[in-house]
């Protein structure tokens, strides 16, 4: 029996890892259409420029926090895609590997070789302050993208990861009816996304005194830890002591469904989530999936901000992104809009 079950529990990893590598990578951008459809008014109007882009002439480079889940590999094509509307800018994507030490490394390393804008997605929030500081000091612009960073920057370019909490946290509330027992699937600690995803869930909470958050576990944005992490919830709660999981991230979500379903536990432990990821809003769609609330992939008005800094033209300190929900009535309208 245990051999059995240990032999299940390496197909179900596998399947998951072969699920999150098999597709390629969607962006809901290209060339032609840069700021997708989540770079709303405010968003558009911050990032007009009066130069044709053609005569924008640069040296920028995008540190990517890693390529290893969905969102990351996303955002390496829809740099590289936005930044071929601009024939001169010599763009570079590197790829932090999720250490703040290499990270940091990159930063210093594409400064001192003379890049006029760096995109910044941290891998962590304070860790990249220093260099950052330091980019700025020496005469480079600093754009921060899906992730804050601790440091005066250009500009911030982002969906608002509190309010995302606080709208994933309002429609589980509401669907609970005001009462029932909640896991929180939280996200990689230190990241800002995680930090402030943390702080809208639990004051949108605390307004519902009938809801009682019994556990907060880690899936490190990871669809087989998030698988891991729910297998162990399920297993620690039985039937009728947990009613719902609100996930901090898609990726993590498609493991916990699957854990779900390997617990018989549908229909009693409901899942919602945050980013929006394509294959989110699909589960969305089978109903295996209660809602998301869209991320945006930032790094597409990233690079064209890139562009705008590159001629002098000002910038916003705040540029934000739209991020509705997604549920299973309105799911249609948001299909191959995002990525993954």
């Amino acid at each position: 029996m245990k051999a059995r079950r240990a032999l299940i529990g390496l197909l179900v990893t596998a399947s998951l890892t072969s699920a999150c590598a098999v597709r390629e990578p969607q962006v809901g951008v290209s060339a032609a259409q840069p700021l997708g459809v989540f770079c709303g008014e405010q968003c558009r109007a911050a990032l007009a420029s009066e130069t044709p882009s053609e005569q924008v002439s640069c040296q920028v480079a995008f540190l990517n926090p890693a390529t290893s889940f969905p969102y990351g590999a996303a955002q390496a094509l829809a740099a590289q895609r936005v930044a071929a509307a601009y024939p001169g800018m010599r763009l570079s994507v590197l790829n932090g590997e999720n250490s703040v030490t290499t990270q940091t490394s990159q930063l210093d390393t594409v400064v001192n070789a003379g890049a006029d804008v760096v995109v910044l997605d941290a891998v962590v929030a304070d860790a990249l302050a220093p260099a950052a500081r330091r980019a700025m000091e020496r005469g480079a612009e600093v754009i921060a993208v899906d992730r804050s960073v601790n440091a005066p920057v250009l500009s911030t370019i982002k969906a608002p990861d509190v309010e995302l909490g606080d709208r994933i946290a309002e429609h589980a509330a509401e669907q609970l009816g005001g009462r029932g027992r909640v896991a929180i699937l939280s996200g990689t600690p230190g990241a800002s996304p995680t930090i402030d995803r943390t702080t809208g869930i639990a004051r949108t909470l605390a307004r519902y005194p009938g809801i009682e958050v019994v556990d907060d576990v880690n899936g490190n944005y990871d669809i087989t830890q998030g698988y891991q992490a729910t297998r162990n919830l399920l297993a620690k709660y039985g039937s009728g002591e947990l009613d719902w999981i609100i996930s901090h991230g898609d990726v993590m979500s498609l493991g916990a469904i699957q854990a779900i379903k390997a617990a018989h536990r549908e229909g009693t432990v409901r899942i919602s989530g945050i980013d929006g990821q394509q294959q989110g809003i699909e589960r969305v769609a089978d109903g295996s999936y209660e809602a998301t609330v869209v991320y945006p992939v930032a790094v597409s008005a990233g690079v064209v901000a890139a562009a705008k800094a590159c001629t002098g033209e000002p910038l916003p300190e705040r540029i934000p992104l739209d991020y509705p929900l997604v549920t299973r009535a309105e799911v249609d309208q948001y299909l191959s809009t995002t990525y993954g």
